[in-house]
């Protein structure tokens, strides 16, 4: 189970670690970068808080069964999106009661709206919801990535938490996107065989 190995929580400052001790609610985004199906579990079981999970859900219903069993055993509770618009409401409730949502940002679903940032030299379509989500609920995304440390031990690095204003336009969320991009970056650089390129 992802949560049961040991981590090692590295964030830049204090500051960004206080916020997850805050009890207010808030977005995590992260990336198919190393243990990502990590990151909430090991938030929910460390910072004791409730983690949602947001992702489209999969084709299959036999496949999306036992990948949601998986993750509701290691503490998080999965809610699918992309279906229809209210598909989001559970994340909006979840958030203004104090909760963390987690979502992944380095892949746009077919047909979404999205937002094109720059990326290693080139260009990273990422889903628009989450910043809309963070700006409607008020809340801070913080981009957080779990590398593989070693057997069953994974180290948690984020920072460049982006607060949006309340009525976010297309630039305030091309910029949220593009501050969040530079933080994937910088760790795919870091770690350039970790992270899972689906272009």
């Amino acid at each position: 189970r992802p949560s049961s190995g040991r981590a090692e929580r590295r964030f830049r400052d204090d500051e960004l670690r206080a916020l997850f001790r805050s009890g207010g609610g808030l977005i995590v985004g992260t990336a198919h970068f190393g243990a990502w199906d990590a990151a909430a579990p090991l938030l929910a079981r460390d910072f004791g808080r409730p983690v949602l999970v947001a992702m489209q859900a999969e084709a299959d219903a036999g496949a999306r069964a036992v990948h949601d069993a998986v993750r509701t055993r290691s503490g998080v509770r999965v809610v699918h999106v992309g279906r229809h618009p209210l598909d989001a409401l559970p994340l909006l409730h979840h958030l203004r009661d104090g909760g963390i949502v987690a979502v992944q940002l380095d892949r746009a679903a077919p047909g979404s709206r999205s937002v094109d940032v720059p990326f290693l030299g080139g260009r990273l379509s990422m889903p628009e919801g989450p910043f809309s989500l963070a700006s409607v609920a008020r809340v801070p995304l913080v981009p957080v990535f779990v590398r593989r440390a070693g057997y069953l031990r994974y180290e948690l690095r984020g920072g460049g938490t982006v607060v949006l204003p309340e009525r976010a336009g297309a630039a305030d969320l091309a910029a949220a996107a593009a501050r969040v991009a530079a933080e994937l970056e910088r760790s795919v650089r870091a770690c350039p065989t970790q992270w899972f390129d689906f272009g």
